[in-house]
């Protein structure tokens, strides 16, 4: 999360670097598709409007996002439009689409800008359901889906104080969650260096002393 919030501030008008090529996509569930991302101002409006469950048609519904001190209070579900940013950023460098032209699908079969991987043989994660072929040929539905599912982690994860999604701090589980809830996308992992600088700074390390 901490790398997370550190590239907030450098993804206002930052291009995405060129994919260096196409990986192999045999073995995963949904093919490449062919096509061309949108320019970097359109993909960041397209995360402005996914944070505010404002894509409509272009992204699948979003579930309740549980509220309170006990997350029994429904509320709809709109995230901070930074989180999403980073999280596109992280997965994909805003990418739908590599050099080559073709969907950005990764080793583990993660597809497109968010890096969907959940559902992508079923089209459902959770309460969430999709079509994982325009997860794979749309960005705005590859963005609306990653919002989705970071919906579902929000609900799945230890509660932060009362439970505000409007406060970026409480969405830390979910986002830790969002690349798996595991010991190594912990910030606090005793295996990465401890006194490391900010994620993007100056004298910041190698990405791989970083957690998610």
């Amino acid at each position: 999360m901490r790398s997370l919030l550190a590239l907030a501030a450098a993804l206002v008008a930052v291009p995405a670097p060129a994919q260096a090529g196409c990986p192999s996509t045999a073995g995963c569930p949904q093919p490449a598709v062919s096509g061309s991302d949108p320019t970097d101002p359109d993909l960041a409006l397209l995360f402005e409007l996914a944070g505010q469950a404002g894509l409509g048609s272009e992204a699948p519904g979003y579930p309740a996002l549980g509220t309170g001190p006990s997350g029994d209070v429904d509320v709809d579900a709109t995230m901070p439009c930074v989180l999403l940013k980073s999280i596109g950023w992280v997965e994909s460098t805003w990418s739908q689409f590599c050099s080559g032209g073709t969907t950005v699908i990764s080793f583990d079969c993660g597809y497109g800008v968010t890096q969907v991987t959940s559902g992508m043989s079923t089209g459902s994660m959770g309460p969430v359901s999709f079509s994982p072929s325009r997860v794979a040929a749309e960005a705005d539905y590859n963005i609306g889906t990653g919002a989705a599912i970071l919906a579902v982690k929000w609900n799945a994860v230890p509660i932060i104080g009362d439970y505000d999604p409007t406060l970026v701090e409480h969405w830390y589980y979910a986002v830790w969650a969002y690349n798996g809830f595991t010991a190594s996308n912990n910030p606090n992992n005793p295996s990465l260096p401890s006194g490391r600088p900010a994620y993007g700074s100056p004298s910041a390390l190698s990405r791989g002393s970083y957690p998610y």
